[in-house]
């Protein structure tokens, strides 16, 4: 999608916190006595479990009964599903569990219910917008490859043009990578950056390295971050149109989507449904959240 993954993710990351304010599942075990318990003092359940619901319980309970209320009408399948998850673990690789602790998803599971969401949306969205295979084809006509490079960044340009001559007299790249590269990060896996996609770099370094082959090595590439000289390691094989199409269909959606008219559109089928709320605390929370959808915008 157009949107970075981990807006996606803050979007509706709500929803994964279900199993933490649902009261019985926030312990393993009815016999424990405490949340947690110091010399100082203790912090007891219904203590963790009020102070939970005042910080997300609104939020995370306007995405579960949007999340039930969507599914009635909308299907997302588990294949939808674990399809999205393989393509956020290949957009972030190693860094994928890292990526979501990161950002608070402590599991797929979590995840899981994000992506969920998002997609119900998205298929409500697709109601009310015209998506032709016509616009799906010219958004797939500007798709690039995803390629891997490796580089060696320096702040000085003269150095640049050095290390690019011993490259080109035979020295090993990933060795003066090692040697002279100032980018931390992959200095010691000798100047790799793994797979990235358009979009991913600034404009002038990923230019100069789709200019390249397989194994060619660039001139030095100026940049606000410094010189770097680039080596194009692999170079992936665009998947096909109907492959692709789901990601396209996603992408558009996001592109012309107006989340005013589709929040409108949610709360007309909430307000359709028959929606009762159980517990005391949340029931001002849900009055006041719907007091203020309702109230006409003073722009």
């Amino acid at each position: 999608m157009k949107s970075s993954v981990k807006q996606l993710i803050m979007t509706g990351l709500a929803v994964g916190s279900l199993t933490f304010v649902s009261g019985c599942s926030l312990f393993d075990s009815d016999s424990v006595e405490y949340a947690a318990k110091t010399d100082s003092g203790t912090i007891s359940k219904d203590e963790l479990y009020n102070r939970m619901v005042d910080k997300i319980g609104q939020r995370t309970l306007d995405d579960m009964i949007t999340l039930t209320v969507l599914q009635k009408k909308y299907k997302v399948s588990d294949g939808e599903i674990d399809d999205e998850i393989k393509r956020l673990k290949s957009e972030f690789g190693n860094s994928f569990n890292d990526f979501l602790s990161q950002n608070g998803v402590n599991n797929e599971e979590q995840l899981k219910d994000v992506i969920k969401l998002d997609k119900l949306k998205q298929k409500l969205a697709l109601e009310h917008l015209k998506i032709q295979d016509k616009d799906l084809k010219a958004l797939y006509e500007q798709k690039k490859p995803e390629i891997r490079v490796s580089h060696i960044l320096v702040s000085d340009e003269t150095l640049a043009k050095d290390i690019k001559s011993k490259i080109d007299s035979g020295e090993d790249f990933g060795s003066l990578a090692k040697e002279f590269s100032q980018d931390i990060a992959t200095k010691e896996k000798g100047g790799d950056i793994g797979y990235f996609k358009e979009g991913d770099m600034v404009q002038a370094f990923q230019d100069a390295a789709r200019k390249l082959k397989v194994g060619e090595v660039s001139q030095p590439v100026k940049t606000d971050f410094g010189y770097h000289v680039i080596k194009l390691l692999d170079e992936k094989k665009l998947l096909s149109f109907e492959q692709m199409k789901p990601q396209l269909e996603s992408e558009l959606i996001s592109n012309k989507m107006d989340q005013n008219k589709i929040n409108a559109e949610i709360q007309k089928l909430l307000d359709k449904d028959n929606i009762k709320i159980g517990e005391e605390k949340l029931k001002d929370m849900y009055k006041i959240t719907n007091q203020s959808k309702e109230k006409p915008s003073s722009k």
